[in-house]
C-alpha cells in the first residue's frame, strides 16, 4: 500500500503553477434552507442541465434550471418529505421524463414526483420504508426492463430495493440484509457481465459489501473486502485504465481519501491512501483536467481540492481549486457549458449553489457544432485532449455528460449535418452526412465519461485535413431520457482540422 500526503497546503518558493486555474464560482442561491444533497439532471427538457437540492430544514426540494450560458436562473420549491436528505432522479414511468425521488433522514419515507414536462410535476406519493435514507439511487437494477430505486438505510444494516412497476410506482419492495450498515451507494458493473451490481460500506464499518446481480431480479450473498475503518462517503470510477471498477472512500476520520482497486469479480484491496488537509465532506473521481486520466476532487471543510491522477492510479500533490467563506458539502461533477468539459458544483453552507467552470481552453484544430439528442444529464458533450498534430500519437476524443456506464460508438468522417437529422428514423439527431465513416466501440463511466484513442500518424499529407466526429450512446432503462424509440442518444457534433 502507498501512503502519499494530499495535504500541507501551499507555501514555498518554486511552487509550480496550477494544473488548471479557475475563476472564482458563480453562486446561486438555492430559495431553500439546510440544503443537504444536490442533484443534476434536465428536468426542464431543453438539453441544459439544472440543479436540485434537497432542504432538510424545509422538507422542499429546489429546482434551478439551468440557462444557456451555464448558470442556473431562480427557480421554485417543490414538496418532499420533512428533513429530506437523499436525491434522486431517472425516468420512473417510462416516458423519457427525468422524474423525481427524494427520502428522509428521519422517517423512513420516500417521496416520487413523475415530471409531467416543463419543470411541472404530478402531486408526490409517499411510500413508507422501515427506516430512515443514508442515500438513495434509481435504475433497473432487477433487470425486468422498469426502473426501481434502491435505499441505504441510515443506522440499519440493509438496503431495500423499490422494485418498479413501469407506472412510476412500486410493485413490491426487497429488503437486503448487510453485515453491517450501508453508506453511500455505487450502482455500477463490477463483473463485466452488463447487469447493475450493488457497492456500498458503511460508516464505522470495515467491510466493503459489493451485491453481485444474480440475472434473476435479485442479487447474489454480499463479497466483502476488508477495508480501513471509514466514513461511508463513496465514489467509483476506473482509476487506472484497467477496464476494472475501482472505489474510492473517505476514511473514518474523513482526513484521508482511499482508493480500492477493484479485481473485476466484486473484490476490492487497498491500493493507496491521501492524506487530506483537513476534514473531507465529499469526494469525486472525474477526469478534471481533460487528459482521460481520473483525478480525485474533495471538498475539504471549506475548499474544494484536486490530486491529479496520471492513468495509472496515481495522484499527484493537492491543488486548491477554491476557497469558500462557509462549509462545502454535496460536491458533484456535470456540464454546464456543453464545451465537452467536466465542471463542478456544490453547496456553500446550507443556502447556495456554486459552480467551478473547467477553464481548459479548447485545443486548436478543434470546434463543437449542433446540438445532439440530449439524455437525463442535458447535452452530451465531445471534446479532445490536445491539438490533433500530426504525429500526435497520444490524441484522444473525449466525451462527457453521457448516460452513466453505457455502451457507445463514436462515428468519424464527413461531411457535416450542422442542422443535424434523424437519418434512420429512429429519434436521435445526426450530425454526419453519409461520407466515409469509421467507427469505434467505447463505453462510458459511471459520470459519463469516455476515452478513444485516435493516434495522429507522422504523415504530413494530412495536414488540413478536416473530419468530423459524433458519439452515440444507447441508454438503460430507468436512467435515459432519450426520446429514440431504443433509447439512443446522440453528443454535439465535432469539427476536428489536423495541424502541421
Amino acid at each position: 500500500m502507498v501512503v502519499a500526503s494530499c495535504g500541507g497546503g501551499g507555501g514555498g518558493g518554486g511552487a509550480l503553477p496550477p494544473t488548471l486555474s479557475f475563476a472564482a464560482p458563480e453562486r446561486y442561491p438555492t430559495g431553500g434552507q439546510g440544503g443537504r444533497d444536490l442533484v443534476l439532471a434536465d428536468v426542464t427538457q431543453d438539453g441544459i442541465v439544472d440543479a436540485l437540492i434537497s432542504n432538510g430544514d424545509q422538507g422542499s426540494v429546489s429546482l434551478l434550471p439551468g440557462v444557456l450560458t451555464g448558470g442556473f436562473a431562480g427557480g421554485q420549491l417543490l414538496p418532499a418529505p420533512g428533513q429530506a436528505g437523499p436525491l434522486a432522479t431517472g425516468d420512473l414511468n417510462g416516458d423519457r421524463l427525468a422524474d423525481l425521488a427524494v427520502a428522509s433522514v428521519v422517517a423512513g419515507d420516500v417521496v416520487t414526483a413523475q415530471n409531467r414536462g416543463a419543470a411541472a410535476f404530478a402531486p408526490p406519493v409517499t411510500t413508507v420504508l422501515s427506516a430512515p435514507a443514508r442515500d438513495l439511487r434509481v435504475g433497473d437494477v432487477t433487470g425486468d426492463g422498469r426502473a426501481d430505486l434502491v435505499v441505504a438505510h441510515l443506522a440499519v444494516p440493509s438496503l431495500s430495493v423499490l422494485v418498479g412497476d413501469g407506472a412510476g410506482g412500486t410493485a413490491a419492495t426487497q429488503v437486503i440484509g448487510l453485515s453491517a450498515q450501508p453508506g453511500d451507494l455505487v450502482v455500477g458493473d463490477c463483473n463485466a457481465d452488463g447487469r447493475p451490481d450493488l457497492v456500498t460500506a458503511g460508516p464505522f464499518g470495515s467491510q466493503l459489501q459489493v451485491l453481485l446481480a444474480d440475472g434473476a431480479g435479485g442479487f447474489q450473498a454480499p463479497i466483502q473486502s476488508a477495508v480501513p475503518l471509514q466514513s461511508g462517503v463513496l465514489s467509483a470510477a476506473d482509476v487506472d485504465r484497467d477496464g476494472k471498477l475501482d472505489v474510492v472512500a473517505l476514511d473514518f476520520q474523513r482526513t484521508a481519501v482511499v482508493v480500492l482497486r477493484g479485481d473485476g469479480a466484486g473484490r476490492f484491496a487497498v491500493a493507496q491512501t491521501r492524506t487530506l488537509p483537513g476534514i473531507g465532506a465529499a469526494v469525486v473521481a472525474v477526469d478534471l483536467d481533460v487528459n482521460g486520466a481520473v483525478d480525485l476532487i474533495v471538498a475539504v471543510d471549506r475548499q474544494v481540492i484536486a490530486c491529479y491522477g496520471d492513468g495509472a492510479g496515481a495522484f499527484g500533490a493537492p491543488e486548491i481549486l477554491t476557497t469558500e467563506g462557509a462549509a462545502i458539502s454535496a460536491l458533484v461533477a456535470g456540464e454546464f457549458t456543453r464545451d465537452g468539459l467536466v465542471d463542478l458544483a456544490f453547496l456553500v453552507g446550507s443556502d447556495v449553489v456554486a459552480l467551478l467552470k473547467n477553464p481548459r481552453p479548447v485545443p486548436l484544430g478543434i470546434a463543437h457544432y449542433g446540438a445532439g439528442t440530449a439524455d437525463c444529464a442535458g447535452s452530451i458533450g465531445l471534446t479532445a485532449n490536445g491539438i490533433p498534430r500530426v504525429g500526435n500519437t497520444g490524441f484522444a476524443f473525449l466525451g462527457s455528460n453521457a448516460p452513466a456506464d453505457a455502451v457507445g460508438f463514436l462515428l468519424m468522417g464527413g461531411p457535416p449535418d450542422l442542422a443535424g437529422s434523424d437519418a434512420f428514423g429512429l429519434g436521435f439527431n445526426l450530425h454526419l452526412g453519409f461520407g466515409l465513416l469509421v467507427s469505434r466501440f467505447t463505453r462510458s463511466d459511471l459520470h459519463g465519461a469516455s476515452v478513444v484513442l485516435e493516434p495522429i500518424p507522422a504523415s504530413p499529407s494530412l495536414a488540413g485535413l478536416a473530419l468530423y466526429a459524433q458519439q452515440l450512446w444507447q441508454g438503460r432503462v430507468g436512467q435515459s431520457c432519450s426520446p429514440s424509440a431504443i433509447l439512443v442518444s446522440s453528443s454535439r457534433g465535432l469539427a476536428v482540422t489536423i495541424q502541421p
